[in-house]
């Protein structure tokens, strides 16, 4: 009797044991579904800036995790994706296409950087309502900001279209400094190019992801040099008529 009484035991405790197994996996099961559903209910998300550059004019860099577009208000637009991060630039107007090497486009484009120095932080404050950090290395002032989950590669991207030091947070502002009395005007052009280079901030937000923001176009004419992508067919031809006039002698699209 007493042996059976410990076997009855035995099984009910193994049945109790097993059916809090099954309660706990159940739990944990519901668990990990509330936690997919809520990642997959969250939306992704991308930022945009509107921008204007001394050289450039006016610019939208549009940028989310894994991709960076960045478009001028001469029709270029450029966009470099993730993992290899290499540039595509293209033009809508004449249909034409470059491929440049990550490394190539930010050494080509950020063609002052060598006279950057160790930057130091300044003072903090907040541009569009997003917070920034202020930087100078005695000589520029630059008002930086970071963007949750954006990698260095999109913020090198920027920088280095802006002619900015190729930073691992996004350059919204940029002062350079000027001689005493110097007036400051985006369009002009110092003696070192040092005033071309103002950036500002116009607005800057969190928009729905759209991926047809990234996507390279095909069928597009390959041309050799970034360059080619700057102005239209239309706007070289009026540049180089200046030029003729003016009687410089000088092809401004050829190497």
């Amino acid at each position: 009797m007493l042996l059976r009484n410990i076997n009855d035991a035995m099984i009910a405790a193994r049945s109790s044991a097993l059916a809090v197994s099954l309660v706990s996996l159940a739990c944990l099961f519901a668990v990990l579904s509330c936690a997919i559903t809520s990642a997959q209910a969250v939306p992704k998300k991308m930022w945009k800036l509107e921008m204007s550059h001394g050289m450039k004019g006016n610019v939208t860099a549009i940028f989310c995790p894994d991709a960076v577009n960045f478009t001028t208000e001469r029709g270029g637009r450029y966009v470099s994706q993730a993992p290899k991060w290499d540039i595509y630039a293209f033009r809508t107007d004449d249909k034409i296409i470059c491929n440049v090497p990550r490394d190539v486009f930010i050494r080509e484009m950020n063609f002052h950087q060598e006279r950057f120095v160790k930057y130091r932080k300044i003072g903090t404050g907040s541009i569009c309502l997003y917070p920034v950090t202020v930087i100078t290395d005695g000589q520029n002032t630059i008002h930086i900001a970071a963007f949750p989950g954006i990698p260095r590669q999109v913020c090198e991207f920027i920088c280095a279209w802006l002619k900015q030091p190729v930073l691992d947070q996004i350059a919204l502002k940029s002062r350079p400094y000027l001689r005493p009395n110097h007036k400051v005007n985006a369009m002009v052009i110092d003696v070192d190019n040092r005033a071309a280079n103002i950036v500002e901030t116009k607005s800057v937000k969190e928009i729905p992801y759209d991926k047809s923001v990234f996507l390279v176009p095909r069928g597009y004419r390959t041309v050799a040099r970034l360059e080619d992508t700057f102005y239209s067919k239309s706007r070289k031809k009026d540049l180089e008529s200046i030029v003729d006039d003016l009687g410089i002698g000088v092809d401004l699209f050829k190497k």
